[in-house]
């Protein structure tokens, strides 16, 4: 093969979920992995390599030029003739995007670039915000309620610390959404609390006792 050709026969690069390879549109993907230059090992008349390594591009969907490139080296392909890369420590696009990805061979004449991945998004980190901290709730028994907010898709769950105070709608939620919690009649003799931990922030539930009456003493009857 002569210098200053780069074969382009390159499959499509294919993110995987971290427990296997998947061929769909994807979040969060963790690494990747692409079919091998048929000039992978092959060298030019005076010796050079033909190929020096391979580029990963990000592209938007309907964009011919990547806007951001990644050096993958040249790794040794699998028996498969594949070779896979980690996208950790690569600095990741912008969440909430829908992206693609083309490798390209790249060599001393030049470079040949694969088709088009499947598509991809980086979701951005779950945060949780509730609209209360604390509540109280009536000596007799009575209900709070609050509500989650957070982005699709993250997920939280309700645990309380004690018996008298229960979860009366779901426990476990995706996204935002609302939770009801219901305090039996405090019977105890003295005011109490509990904590709810609700997507891991804890909201504090007192409630007072129950009003005592006082019986009446020293009865006389007279004339």
């Amino acid at each position: 093969m002569r210098r200053g050709f780069v074969s382009a026969t390159l499959a499509a690069a294919c993110f995987l979920f971290p427990q296997g390879l998947s061929a769909q549109s994807v979040i969060n993907p963790v690494s990747g992995d692409f079919a091998a230059s048929s000039d992978h090992n092959a060298i030019a008349p005076d010796g050079a390599p033909i190929i020096t390594r391979y580029d990963l591009g990000f592209y938007l969907t309907s964009a011919a030029q990547p806007f951001q490139v990644q050096s993958l080296g040249k790794p040794a392909p699998a028996g498969n003739g594949r070779i896979s890369f980690p996208l950790s420590g690569m600095p990741l696009p912008s969440p909430g995007i829908i992206y693609v990805s083309r490798v390209s061979a790249v060599g001393p004449g030049g470079a040949g670039t694969s088709a088009p991945s499947n598509t991809f998004m980086f979701s951005a980190p779950c945060t949780f915000s509730l609209t209360l901290s604390s509540s109280t709730v009536p000596a007799s028994g009575g209900g709070a309620n609050l509500t989650v907010t957070t982005l699709p898709g993250c997920v939280w769950s309700v645990v309380s610390s004690a018996g008298w105070l229960s979860v009366s709608s779901a426990a476990n939620g995706t996204g935002s959404g609302s939770v009801t919690l219901s305090a039996a009649p405090n019977t105890s003799g003295g005011d109490r609390s509990a904590t709810v931990t609700v997507a891991g922030q804890a909201v504090t539930v007192t409630q007072p006792q129950a009003n005592q009456l006082t019986a009446p003493v020293g009865v006389h009857i007279v004339r």
